[in-house]
């Protein structure tokens, strides 16, 4: 059985509600930088401060200072890149991935609404 568009923009819509109503990020960049900094770290990349702000379309100084926030948030921390020191990859912190937990029940309790996942 194949979704049609307006069924996937339905399912996509009542997933960003169901985030954007209990989001205690202060704004949706950082929510962008949470997620992106948890999927590379779940593909084992890092995630330089230039990744962040070209995914972003941003300057840098605007995502250094969202990416800043998230540290004072205990969000996501500075480490390192092994190969080179001059350069930081951003690190979820365990409030971090609590967050990004927290998110991933909200979208598996909204897709099982709307298409059958085994759990």
């Amino acid at each position: 059985m194949e979704l049609q568009r307006h069924e996937i923009v339905s399912v996509l819509s009542q997933i960003e509600q169901a985030l954007a109503a209990n989001l205690t990020l202060s704004s949706r960049m950082e929510y962008t930088i949470l997620v992106l900094a948890a999927d590379c770290e779940e593909k084992k990349t890092p995630c330089p401060l230039t990744f962040m702000q070209h995914a972003l379309d941003v300057s840098y100084p605007t995502a250094r200072r969202a990416i800043q926030r998230m540290v004072d948030a205990d969000l996501v921390e500075l480490v390192s890149i092994h190969h080179d020191h001059r350069m930081t990859s951003l690190k979820l912190t365990e409030k971090g991935w609590h967050e990004i937990d927290r998110m991933c029940r909200r979208v598996h309790s909204q897709l099982q609404y709307f298409l059958p996942i085994p759990a």
